[in-house]
């Protein structure tokens, strides 16, 4: 089976300037499976993971809300793990980007209010 991505191929090995902002990639997706089973690396489900986090906090993908809020209490968890009232206080995901600017944006909600949601 080949790989889609080869880790230990440099792609920029020495170009780098001293000083120098990383170069950054970011994945397109252009066909989207039926089944996630269908991404055998664990890299490749990565980097899916991450075009379609970018793609719905972005607004290129739309999203009901109800959904985004599962889908980014799926990322707190696999981020930080179970929920602990000691360990994870109010506002812990003030600097997170896990919901679209048109559902946090909404009237009468509060970045407190949709970490509630989130994390409930």
């Amino acid at each position: 089976m080949s790989q889609f991505i080869n880790r230990s191929h440099k792609i920029f090995a020495g170009s780098q300037k001293q000083g120098a902002r990383p170069n950054r990639f970011r994945l397109v997706i252009k066909f989207y499976p039926e089944e996630i089973s269908e991404l055998a690396q664990p890299e490749t489900r990565h980097l899916f993971f991450l075009h379609l986090k970018h793609a719905i906090t972005g607004g290129e993908l739309s999203c009901p809300s109800e959904a985004a809020v599962l889908l980014a209490s799926y990322t707190v968890q696999a981020r930080y793990g179970n929920y602990d009232p000691q360990e994870h206080v109010p506002g812990f995901l003030s600097s997170e980007v896990i919901l679209p600017a048109r559902i946090t944006g909404q009237a009468n909600s509060t970045p407190r209010l949709w970490e509630e949601k989130i994390i409930k």
